[in-house]
């Protein structure tokens, strides 16, 4: 038998390599496809839930960015929330029920962005003592409460309608956001006070792109807050119940009463300036911001007469960079705040308490997406420092806290085509106590009661302990995607050892 020429055996080689190659390459290109057709609304869901991309719009508030990494999808949730335990602030329920319904999403049309949601919410508090208005640590501590306690229930509504416009001239982007909350509560035992809070706030933001990825954006806030509250009683019990008005960290005066109304009107401005820089696969953001808030404080029937002003001051910058991709990267984000009340006693015609809180905190992240096995792990380092200092002068009252949180966790998702996706995260740290300082020249009732224990609630080393485990499940890459998640948030004390938890469980229908 007669061997083949070398010329032919050569050919058949390379046409027989010719092919392997070319299957090779399909074989990529498939691959390749399977990876791009990965990148789906969940994914990019996943992406914002995880923090692996620089998300401007939320830490810039600036509506022109709505789109940049939202996903055009719309969602249906349930929520329900159970917080409870005795490491609480004294003006704080003992235990809180929440239960929320949700609707909302994204929708670009014709270069046009629309965005919204609606919130409903059903809270149960008990055991609450010495707070009658709608939040009792609103930075604003002049409030009024009886000196009877309770189980109460409030309703909540929240809703924001947003828009974008299409780009002009290739380099402005604007959108505006106007968000609505409203909500009423009273307590079921007498005297049952009663409150109705309405909030109203505008943000235009206007974004405007420089040479080599570089872009200028501007977000303002304005906002009108009216809180409304009632005291009295439907019937006449003949309870020796009395009226304090709390006008700093330890003044009040208190009062028998039969009946009584008291009104807050709050505005809020802010801005927010930021530059944002993209090159090779780096993202910077460099962000300040300012704010002020006034308060006036009315009481009275008939003949309101203003009790009180406060004025809350805030100013904060940060700096955040990322490296990498939503795959593979690594991210480190420097966020300071600084926040300062005062208040006006118009029966001392002077400033009669002060307020000073300061917060840095820092967030590292680094995470990586294993292409084999398409599991992606996550690895978080979060140290915060926190000082706070409030100052009564009437009753010669001081306490400040400075405490140093470090939290480090992992987190862990199941990144595989299959029809359910898997989450896990666990994340746990220590809260120390750097320094701390109380001092009460004139205590009375209300500085040994409320003050102190606040003070102490703040100046409590504590162990930090959280959890999350959730799924999520879809037929097909088009079909509806159904979410389910179930976290915990746990705080130990030594504190007469006291614990505070938080379970919450959401299911959401992605669409």
């Amino acid at each position: 038998m007669m061997n083949p020429p070398i010329g032919l055996i050569v050919g058949t080689i390379k046409i027989e390599w010719g092919i392997k190659a070319i299957i090779g390459l399909l074989f990529i290109n498939i691959c390749t496809l399977n990876l791009n057709a990965q990148k789906t609304a969940l994914d990019s869901l996943q992406v914002l839930q995880d923090s692996r991309a620089l998300d401007l719009y939320t830490l810039t508030n600036n509506a022109a960015y709505t789109g940049v990494l939202t996903p055009s999808v719309g969602y249906a949730q349930a929520n329900a929330i159970s917080t409870f335990g005795r490491f609480k602030q004294p003006m704080q329920a003992s235990q809180i029920t929440q239960l929320s319904m949700a609707s909302g999403g994204y929708k670009k049309i014709n270069n046009w962005g629309y965005n919204g949601y609606f919130t409903y919410k059903k809270i149960f508090e008990n055991k609450v003592a010495w707070s009658g208005v709608y939040t009792a640590y609103d930075d604003n501590p002049l409030i009024w409460a009886d000196s009877s306690s309770g189980n109460w229930e409030k309703d909540e509504v929240k809703a924001l309608v947003g828009i974008t416009a299409p780009t002009i001239a290739k380099k402005i982007n604007i959108g505006l956001q106007i968000s609505y909350n409203i909500a009423s509560g009273a307590r079921l035992s007498e005297p049952k006070p009663f409150f109705r809070y309405r909030n109203i706030a505008i943000q235009p933001g206007i974004t405007y792109q420089l040479p080599n990825q570089q872009e200028l954006g501007f977000t303002g806030t304005i906002g009108f807050a009216k809180e409304e509250n009632e005291l009295g009683f439907l019937n006449n019990t003949g309870n020796n119940v009395l009226l304090y008005r709390f006008r700093g960290y330890g003044t009040f005066s208190k009062t028998p009463f039969v009946s009584g109304e008291r009104r807050r009107e709050q505005t809020d401005l802010g801005v927010n300036l930021h530059y944002n820089k993209s090159w090779k696969d780096y993202s910077l953001l460099f962000a300040l911001n300012a704010a002020q808030r006034d308060d006036e404080i009315f009481e009275g029937v008939s003949q309101p007469v203003t009790t009180g002003y406060y004025t809350g001051i805030e100013l904060g910058g940060l700096i955040s960079l990322y490296k990498g991709n939503s795959n593979m990267g690594k991210s480190i984000t420097i966020k300071s705040s600084s926040k300062n009340g005062y208040i006006d006693d118009m029966i001392f015609r002077a400033e009669s308490a002060s307020s000073v809180y300061q917060k840095i905190a820092l967030h590292i992240s680094k995470w990586r997406l294993n292409t084999v096995t398409n599991n992606m792990w996550q690895f978080i380092l979060s140290p915060v420092f926190t000082f706070i200092d409030n100052t009564d002068q009437a009753t010669l009252t001081q306490f400040t806290t400075s405490v140093l949180e470090t939290v480090g966790g992992i987190n862990y998702r199941n990144k595989s085509a299959h029809k359910v996706q898997i989450y896990a995260g666990i994340d746990a740290g220590y809260s120390f106590v750097v320094d701390d300082y109380f001092s009460s020249s004139r205590p009375n009732l209300i500085t040994t009661l409320l003050v102190q224990p606040n003070y102490s609630f703040h100046a409590t080393n504590s162990v930090v302990v959280n959890a999350k485990i959730g799924m999520d499940i879809s037929q097909s890459i088009q079909s509806v995607i159904h979410s389910i998640y179930l976290s915990t948030n746990n705080r130990f004390t030594t504190l007469k050892s006291s614990t505070r938890s938080n379970i919450q469980l959401t299911y959401s229908i992605i669409f």
